[in-house]
């Protein structure tokens, strides 16, 4: 059993979170890896930028796909943050905890579509918009 003793955890998507996979829309930033052919994406530098200042403030980062590990790591790669992000994985299919509709308080819940806006009011937590950085932890 492997034991995560930093309180200081944030967990990541990769498709309209940290990229827009497929970006017909955009013409310059374009980049691409190897994934069952070419999977174009165009990064989004201000949830990027959020990322690397988490770590330096000492966050544990762990990015998740739908589309699986291995396309997030060479994404991760791609966009340079190797040394930001600590594990990257599959997207659960499931979680189990009695508080999930009941966030605990202090909790910065956001859910960004990849236009960087927040798409949902969440209730009874700290809202906060992207990029931010902790004052102070």
């Amino acid at each position: 059993m492997k034991v995560i003793k930093n309180s200081k955890v944030v967990f990541c998507d990769v498709d309209d979170t940290l990229i827009k996979p497929f970006p017909e829309d955009y013409e310059e930033g374009i980049k691409e890896v190897d994934f069952f052919g070419p999977y174009k994406f165009a990064p989004i530098e201000s949830n990027i930028d959020a990322v690397k200042q988490l770590k330096v403030h000492g966050y544990e980062i762990y990015v998740w796909s739908h589309s699986g590990a291995e396309l997030a790591s060479k994404i991760i790669k791609e966009l340079g943050l190797e040394d930001s992000v600590d594990y990257v994985l599959s997207k659960p299919r499931y979680i189990f905890d009695d508080m999930l509709a009941t966030i605990p308080p202090g909790t910065k819940l956001v859910w960004l579509n990849s236009k960087n806006e927040n798409i949902y009011e969440p209730v009874s937590v700290n809202q906060v918009s992207l990029p931010w950085v902790p004052d102070h932890d």
